[in-house]
């Protein structure tokens, strides 16, 4: 690609998001990154014959380190990270359910509008409240918008205060109440319209202070994790649980706009990215997952991605798989919905 064609390319991408440089400096050096992009983005088309990249994402202008980073899951490649003393504790799923031959949650009501985590490191609280609000329409029937800032803020079992990052599997076991002693006893967690998230500029306003006052609106009363996850058990346990949390290697995501990721060459040795799976179905013969990030409904498909299941492994989605086992509402439905 021409200079003059890759410029025009990066002053439509700087109107369409409204981006702005520090200095003609800075623009001269992200205008290279971007043009870089542009290359690896042609790459990915030819390696996906099921799915779309875009140079006109909201990432197009950063480094792939820059994008990997900015997520906020505190995780290893390799399975889940409790408190090693309460790690014998957790409870085991083995999921029996049957999968169907398609399954999503989205289209059943078991989801909100998805949200978007901005500048904030906040993946895993998303990932965190979108099981909670997913087991809700399970057990109750009704769902409502959970506080992602209310685990920024009042979490104890985080890793880090604010927007430096964290674990979905701790703070599920914080709401259930399961730490073994060692963390404070989840009560509950606060809803949306109680408790909004402001942390989106990647500062935290609040200043990591938990607001007692706010009412706590629904309660996770049990959670478990998926051993040695397979394709077979991860279908059962979709089926059998709701939504599941699973920690992945992002860089795949960052050009996606449409279809089924089928290559997972881009991925790393490491899980920096908690999403939620909410469904499985299959298209044109390739059996993928249905996945929730929390980019706002502008990114992918209104909000969610779809992964072939080889390539959700390959990708280190079967490194962590959190399902909530109940929930509920701490006041009246009715008030709620």
């Amino acid at each position: 690609m021409s200079a003059d064609a890759a410029s025009s390319l990066f002053e439509e991408f700087v109107a369409e998001f409204n981006k702005e440089y520090p200095t003609q400096e800075k623009k001269e050096e992200r205008f290279e990154i971007f043009a870089a992009n542009v290359g690896r983005v042609a790459a990915l088309n030819e390696l996906h014959s099921h799915a779309t990249f875009s140079h006109m994402t909201r990432w197009a202008d950063m480094t792939k380190i820059e994008y990997d980073q900015m997520h906020g899951l505190t995780a290893a490649s390799y399975g889940c990270q409790f408190d090693d003393q309460t790690e014998n504790v957790v409870p085991l799923l083995h999921p029996t359910a049957e999968p169907q031959e398609s399954l999503d949650y989205v289209a059943l009501g078991a989801t909100v509008e998805v949200k978007d985590q901005g500048l904030c490191a906040s993946c895993w609280a998303h990932a965190t409240t979108a099981v909670v609000e997913g087991r809700l329409k399970f057990d109750t029937g009704n769902t409502t918008s959970l506080s992602e800032q209310f685990l920024l803020d009042c979490d104890p079992s985080r890793i880090c205060k604010g927007c430096c990052g964290g674990l979905s599997e701790r703070s599920l076991q914080w709401l259930a109440g399961d730490s073994g002693g060692l963390a404070k006893e989840g009560e509950g967690i606060s809803s949306e319209e109680l408790y909004p998230y402001v942390s989106a500029s990647g500062t935290d306003p609040t200043q990591y202070r938990c607001s007692d006052s706010t009412p706590l609106i629904a309660t996770l009363t049990g959670f478990g994790v998926l051993p040695n996850p397979t394709e077979a058990t991860m279908l059962a346990a979709v089926t059998e649980y709701g939504v599941l949390s699973v920690a992945m290697d992002a860089s795949v995501l960052q050009f996606y706009t449409s279809g089924i990721i089928t290559d997972s060459s881009g991925c790393g040795d490491s899980n920096n990215h908690a999403v939620a799976i909410v469904g499985y179905g299959s298209d044109s013969g390739v059996g993928y997952f249905k996945v929730r990030n929390s980019y706002s409904a502008n990114f992918g498909e209104e909000g969610y991605f779809r992964i072939a299941r080889a390539a959700a492994e390959a990708c280190g989605m079967y490194n962590c798989v959190i399902a909530g086992t109940g929930a509920n509402f701490t006041t009246s439905v009715a008030s709620l919905v």
